[in-house]
């Protein structure tokens, strides 16, 4: 019998859900359904695979509008929730649920497609490139000392969670502004993934700390973390500050909401999770050779429409480039573009120039929100061209910050 893929219905869901929990080796929790998915979810961008009755495969989707590029912003597609059952494995229904998904993007008018991979050797087939990277890291306290610094302008406020929907997500918004690579959240987002805090969640910690830095009466960053509460036989204590989220405007609330969370009482070790590659607490510290640090992939792209992709960011050197793509999956998107960039803007269209620079569609995805170097990309073999070209490519795709995606999705 032949796979079908089609949107699914409300009440497939519990399928839907139940699938997914069987690929990705969890116990389906109806209660998660009713909890989160049917706030979050979008039927319309909801894929099943059917064999007859039986949902075989799932794949989803979240409309992000305006994903942070450098500079500027671009509307994106976050792939998401997508399985295979082990029973239909090697039978195309992965490639046709991302085909899929492709289309849909486009006849929305999202220009990339964006995902978080469970395995990283699944999606470079499909023209998704690494883009960006996060940094877990984990100190002891008795570590955790700052070098000396100006002192702090503001004080800590913890506060309710009724204070912190008022207050956060315009943050949250003004650091994602100027943070490629960061998505925008909802109301129901920050309802279902912030706010709610079920048991289930926590893995033996307390429920969310909320806490805000402000200056003057107003906010200029915040801090969300959780404490597992942990004692030595001689009764010392052994507890853990897990920092779920960090956000700051500016250096001195960023220095403040640390030393905040490294000076907490009856605590022995600090950790925290989905930070920037390029976190600055590592040049505060004065022994950061301290700080446990493990760096891995997190936000995957896949651009759809290289001209208004390669146009809804700045870049940071004013030059021109000839960039050749190829794109095997969709080899429409592919071509030769003339990309026109600067801080002020910037225009791309195809040409029949001859290119400086040649590429498949992962890496020039990779590459976008400036987190690998193309003369990288260039020694593993994966772009060709003059080194010149290769080093103007870069001169103009640097970025003053790396990109960060510190949600997963």
């Amino acid at each position: 019998m032949a796979i079908e893929i089609r949107a699914i219905r409300d009440d497939e869901l519990g399928a839907f859900s139940r699938c997914q929990s069987i690929v990705f080796g969890r116990d389906y929790k109806p209660e998660m359904v009713d909890s989160m998915r049917r706030q979050i979810f979008e039927f319309d961008r909801s894929l099943g695979a059917f064999d007859g009755d039986e949902i075989v495969g799932t794949a989803g989707a979240f409309t992000y509008g305006d994903m942070g590029t450098p500079g500027g912003h671009a509307p994106v597609g976050g792939l998401t929730m997508v399985s295979v059952l082990s029973t239909h494995r090697r039978q195309g229904i992965l490639s046709s649920m991302i085909r899929r998904h492709l289309d849909d993007c486009r006849s929305r008018g999202e220009v990339m497609s964006a995902l978080w991979a469970s395995e990283s050797i699944i999606y470079g087939r499909y023209g998704y490139g690494m883009a960006a990277q996060i940094c877990d890291f984990k100190i002891d306290k008795s570590h955790a000392k700052l070098v000396d610094g100006p002192p702090a302008l503001g004080r800590m406020r913890m506060v309710m969670a009724d204070e912190v929907r008022e207050q956060w997500p315009a943050l949250w918004d003004q650091v994602r502004a100027v943070t490629p690579g960061m998505m925008p959240r909802s109301a129901a987002w920050w309802r279902t993934r912030v706010f709610d805090d079920p048991v289930s969640w926590r893995n033996g910690m307390t429920e969310n700390r909320y806490v805000n830095y402000e200056v003057d009466g107003e906010p200029r960053g915040y801090i969300r973390y959780r404490i597992k509460d942990e004692w030595s036989a001689r009764s010392l204590p052994e507890s853990t500050v897990h920092v779920a989220e960090l956000m700051a405007l500016d250096s001195d609330a960023y220095r403040a909401l640390w030393q905040y969370a490294f000076s907490l009482d009856l605590t022995a070790s600090i950790e925290a999770s989905f930070r920037t590659v390029e976190e600055p607490i590592a040049w505060m510290l004065e022994d950061p050779r301290r700080l446990q640090q493990t760096t891995h992939d997190s936000l995957w792209l896949r651009l759809l429409d290289v001209p208004r992709s390669l146009e809804a960011r700045r870049y940071q050197a004013s030059d021109a480039l000839v960039i050749e793509v190829t794109d095997p999956f969709l080899p429409e998107t592919g071509g030769r573009f003339l990309l026109e960039g600067s801080r002020e803007g910037a225009s791309c269209t195809r040409t029949d120039r001859a290119a400086d620079l040649s590429m498949g569609v992962p890496e020039i995805s990779a590459a976008y929100l400036g987190g690998v170097r193309f003369a990288t990309l260039a020694r593993a073999g994966r772009v060709t061209g003059p080194a010149q070209a290769v080093a103007r490519a870069d001169a103009m795709f640097g970025w003053d910050r790396a990109p960060w995606c510190p949600e997963m999705f």
